[in-house]
């Protein structure tokens, strides 16, 4: 007869490490400051900066070069890959085309904001009660 396998190892193999260091932060961080600045920055300066390059900046230049629809998805492809995350990356495409769809739509780049701060939000606070 074949011989037996191999008993279990005593205790389950370590969870490789996060692959975004701000997750981490979120996630096993207790420190009230950096987790507040942390939220200051996702939901309010990170918007903010972010539309200002990709829907103000990027999508304008490509939708005049290569029309509407090509722009949005070219200035959301580089807004998914900024973001240096492959698990990420299709949500963000995702994100980013609905936002270049709601710059076009609207011409404020003031709802582009609004809605990419509640979703960095809605994130946020899903990823604080995982960390409960």
């Amino acid at each position: 007869p074949p011989p037996p396998p191999p008993p279990p190892p005593p205790h389950p193999p370590p969870a490789p490490p996060p692959s975004n260091p701000l997750l981490d932060l979120v996630l096993n961080s207790r420190d009230r400051t950096a987790l507040v600045f942390f939220a200051l920055t996702a939901c309010l300066l990170a918007p903010l900066y972010e539309e200002l390059v990709f829907r103000a900046t990027i999508l304008p230049v490509m939708a005049r070069s290569y029309g509407a629809g090509v722009g949005v998805l070219l200035s959301s492809l580089l807004f998914a890959a900024a973001h240096l995350s492959l698990v990420e990356f299709f949500p963000l495409l995702i994100l980013g085309l609905g936002l270049g769809w709601l710059r076009l739509r609207s011409g404020r780049l003031s709802a582009c904001v609004l809605m990419h701060a509640a979703w960095n939000g809605y994130t946020l606070a899903n990823l604080m009660l995982l960390s409960l």
